[in-house]
C-alpha cells in the first residue's frame, strides 16, 4: 500500500501530539491526585479533631436510649465531611459500641484503643483508611475511641474529572492543531514538495518543457530549480542528440558522396586506360587525373583522422618558430595553380616577415582548408584574395572571396563539426563539412583564433590570428648583418 507523504506526515503529527497531550495528562493527574490526597488526609484530621468531642458526648448522653439519636448525631457532622464514609464507637478493648455502616467494620487493637493520642491507620500504598480518636471525658477519664473511616471517593471522582476535561481539552486542542498545522504545513511544505514531485514524473514521462518557476528561497525552491535546470538540461542534450544524430546521417551521406564521386572518376579512367589504344600523353593526362583524386580521397581521409586525434587528446603538436612568409608563399603558389582551372582571380598581398611558433604540415592544412573553402563556394570568374599583415603581436592571415556568402543564422554553426551551408541532400557545393572545424581545431592548439565576416550573396572573408614569436638569434644576427 502506498502512502501519500501527507497521510505519512498527518499520521506522525497525531502520534508525536497524541504522546505530547497523554504525557502532559499523566503529569497533571498526578500533581494533582497527590493535591487532592493530601488535601483529603488533612481535611479528615481536622475534621476528627474537631468532631471526636461532640460525637462522644452524643453518645455517652444517649447510648442508654438507643443508637438511632446517636446516628442522628453522628450523621450531622459527617454531611460536613463526604470523605468521612463510616463512624465507629469503640471501648478500650477495641470492641464496636457503635457503628453507622454495619456491613463494614475497622478492626482496631486494644494497644491502639487504650492510647491516648490520636492513631492514623494507612494501607501499604500509603493512603490513609482510618482515624482513630481517644475521646476524654470529664476529667480526663478515656473509655471510648471514635473511629473515623476515610472514602477517596471524592479523589477519585474530581480526577476522573480532571482528566476527563483534559481528554476533552487536548481533543479540541488536537483537531485545531492539526487543522492549523496541516493549513500551514501544506501550504508551506507538502503542496510545494507535491507540486515538484508531480511535475518531476512528469519529465520523467518525456515532458521536458514542463517548468515548475517555484518562488521561494528555501530547500524546496533549490529544489524546483534544480528540477527546472534538469528539465531543461535534459531536453538540451535530446536536442544536441537529436542534432548530432542527424549531422551524423548527413556525415555518412556526404562521406558516401564524397568518396563515390572520385572513386568514380578513377574506375572511369582506369576504364579508358585498359580499352585506350590513345598516345603516352594522353594516358598522362589521365593518370594525372587519377592521382588528383586519389589525393583527395587521401586528403579525406587526413583530415578525418587528425580530428579524431585531436579530439581524443592523442594529437600533440611539435611546435617551432618559423618564419610565416615562405610557408604561406608556397600554399598561395599551389593554389594559384588551382584558381586557374575555376578561372579564379586569386591575388596574394604577404606584408610581414615575422616569426611564429608552428606545426608546419598542420597550420599548412588550416590555410590550405579555408582557401579550398573559398574555391568551393566562388563562382568561375570571382576573386580570392590572401592576405597576410602584423596586427600588434597577432599575425593575422585573411582569406577573402566574392562567392555566395553565409546566412546569419548559419554563422554561429560554421566552425562545428559535419556543418555545410548548403541542403545536404542537393550535393551542389562539394565539401564533407569537417573542412572549418579542422581549422578551428589546429588553430586553437597553436593558440590562436579563427573568425569570419560575411554577407550572404556578397562572399566572405575568414581570419587566422596567431601570436608572434621571437625570431631566432642567429636568424637576427644574419638580418643585421644584410642591412
Amino acid at each position: 500500500m502506498r502512502w501519500s507523504l501527507r497521510a505519512r506526515f498527518l499520521i506522525v503529527l497525531i502520534i508525536l501530539m497524541v504522546a505530547v497531550f497523554a504525557a502532559i495528562t499523566l503529569l497533571i493527574v498526578r500533581q494533582n491526585r497527590t493535591t487532592l490526597r493530601n488535601d483529603l488526609i488533612t481535611g479528615s484530621k481536622s475534621f476528627a479533631a474537631l468532631a471526636t468531642q461532640p460525637i462522644g458526648s452524643a453518645f455517652v448522653t444517649y447510648q442508654n436510649s438507643g443508637t438511632i439519636k446517636i446516628g442522628q448525631e453522628v450523621n450531622s457532622f459527617t454531611d460536613l465531611d463526604h470523605n468521612i464514609n463510616q463512624v465507629e464507637i469503640v471501648d478500650t478493648n477495641g470492641e464496636r459500641m457503635f457503628t453507622d455502616s454495619p456491613t463494614n467494620s475497622i478492626k482496631v487493637s486494644p494497644d491502639t484503643a487504650t492510647g491516648l493520642a490520636p492513631t492514623y491507620m494507612y494501607t501499604k500504598s500509603g493512603n490513609l483508611i482510618a482515624i482513630v480518636e481517644p475521646y476524654l471525658e470529664n476529667y480526663g477519664i478515656h473509655r471510648y475511641d471514635i473511629v473515623y473511616g476515610i472514602s477517596y471517593q471524592s479523589v477519585n471522582q474530581a480526577i476522573d474529572n480532571i482528566v476527563t476535561s483534559i481528554v476533552v481539552l487536548s481533543a479540541a486542542i488536537l483537531l485545531l492543531s492539526l487543522a492549523a498545522w496541516y493549513f500551514l504545513i501544506n501550504r508551506l511544505f507538502l503542496r510545494p514538495v507535491a507540486r515538484v514531485s508531480q511535475a518531476a514524473l512528469l519529465i520523467s514521462r518525456g515532458e521536458l518543457n514542463r517548468q515548475i518557476h517555484l518562488d521561494r528561497s528555501d530547500e524546496i525552491g533549490d529544489l524546483a530549480k534544480a528540477v527546472d535546470t534538469m528539465a531543461s538540461s535534459l531536453k538540451a542534450d535530446i536536442d544536441k542528440l537529436k542534432s548530432i544524430d542527424k549531422l551524423k546521417s548527413e556525415f555518412l551521406m556526404i562521406t558516401a558522396h564524397s568518396l563515390r564521386t572520385p572513386l568514380t572518376i578513377i574506375q572511369g579512367y582506369i576504364d579508358a586506360i585498359k580499352t585506350s589504344d590513345e598516345p603516352a600523353a594522353d594516358l598522362h593526362q589521365h593518370l594525372e587525373e587519377i592521382s588528383s583524386n586519389v589525393a583527395r580521397l587521401g586528403h579525406f581521409a587526413e583530415d578525418a583522422l587528425t580530428i579524431s586525434t585531436m579530439e581524443e587528446g592523442q594529437t600533440t603538436l611539435e611546435l617551432q618558430a618559423l618564419e610565416v612568409a615562405p610557408i604561406i608563399e608556397r600554399v598561395a603558389q599551389e593554389f594559384g595553380a588551382l584558381s586557374k582551372q575555376k578561372k579564379l582571380q586569386f591575388t596574394t598581398h604577404i606584408d610581414t616577415k615575422a616569426w611564429v611558433r608552428l606545426s608546419k604540415p598542420y597550420f599548412r592544412s588550416a590555410l590550405w582548408n579555408l582557401l579550398d573553402n573559398a574555391y568551393k563556394f566562388t563562382s568561375e570568374g570571382g576573386t580570392i584574395e590572401l592576405a597576410v599583415v602584423t596586427v600588434g603581436s597577432n599575425l593575422e592571415v585573411s582569406v577573402k572571396d566574392s562567392g555566395i556568402g553565409i546566412a546569419a543564422n548559419e554563422v554561429p554553426k560554421l566552425f562545428t563539426k559535419f556543418h555545410r551551408g548548403t541542403d545536404t541532400l542537393t550535393y551542389n557545393y562539394e565539401g564533407t563539412g569537417i573542412g572549418l572545424y579542422l581549422t578551428k581545431l589546429i588553430i586553437e592548439q597553436h593558440g590562436g583564433t579563427v573568425g569570419v565576416e560575411t554577407e550572404e550573396g556578397k562572399g566572405s572573408r575568414f581570419t587566422l590570428r596567431l601570436p608572434l614569436a621571437a625570431a631566432p638569434a642567429a636568424e637576427k644576427a644574419g638580418n643585421s648583418s644584410s642591412d
